[in-house]
């Protein structure tokens, strides 16, 4: 279940201070990357979230917030931010996280949740431990032994039938979810994902081709219409959705 070289989720991540760092070996299949940013503004600002299917554990080290648990939009979502804030976070690879905690993501009723009330004992343990940690470096070094641990004792698998559809639609956006490889109903399905992922079957094969053409923006400067898109007004419509912005007014910022 090599899901790292299948799909690595980025975000904008515009005027801000930004970094991100891969987890250890026998976690990258779960987990995409640590990531950390701060607020250089001496004014509440907002950071924008955009689409990537991908599920957060996220902690503001310079505050006493708890945990939170936060979904992938499905369109583009502001998270507001606050002068000294400095945001840590785990991004899980879709799926990822149910490899440590048992639930159903669609059971969650709202985009970010308090970690705490999921998993009390579980959340109370990774942020004590992160609290402690002393920088970004020592907060990764922290979760890779936290997480590698979880793994030993817990070992979830990921639905064979989740795990099937991941890679179909990796290796094509356009296929019709219909046609993935099982026989199951497509309400079945959409329960699947809902639980797993925590979007539909259509909404996630969608993420996935704006993702595609924002690593072509990021890699080589290039809007050009992506696979799987019908044309270049579906292209600039889905793009303003998911960015807030126009494909135009973005190449000022590469």
């Amino acid at each position: 279940m090599e899901y790292k070289k299948d799909f690595s989720p980025l975000q904008l991540n515009l005027g801000i201070q930004y970094s991100e760092i891969a987890p250890c070996t026998e976690l990258i299949s779960s987990i995409a990357y640590y990531w950390e940013f701060s607020s250089q503004l001496s004014i509440p600002s907002q950071y924008q979230v955009v689409p990537d299917a991908c599920v957060d554990l996220i902690l503001n080290i310079n505050s006493n917030g708890p945990i939170l648990i936060s979904l992938s939009p499905i369109s583009l979502e502001n998270f507001p931010i606050q002068p000294g804030d400095r945001w840590f976070g785990i991004r899980f690879l879709p799926s990822g996280i149910r490899r440590f905690f048992k639930m159903d993501l669609g059971e969650l009723k709202s985009q970010t949740s308090i970690f705490h009330e999921i998993f009390p004992t579980e959340a109370k343990e990774l942020e004590e431990k992160l609290r402690i940690s002393n920088s970004f470096f020592n907060r990764i070094k922290t979760c890779d032994l936290y997480f590698s641990e979880l793994l030993k004792k817990k070992g979830l698998e990921t639905d064979q039938r989740i795990q099937t559809s991941l890679q179909e639609i990796y290796s094509d956006f356009q296929k019709p979810t219909e046609k993935l490889g099982f026989q199951i109903s497509s309400r079945h399905l959409r329960r699947l994902f809902s639980a797993n992922i925590g979007l539909s079957p259509k909404e996630f094969a969608k993420v996935l081709r704006f993702q595609a053409a924002l690593r072509n923006w990021k890699e080589n400067g290039s809007l050009e219409i992506g696979e799987g898109f019908y044309d270049q007004s579906h292209f600039i419509k889905d793009w303003k959705k998911f960015t807030g912005l126009t494909p135009s007014s973005l190449r000022k910022f590469h």
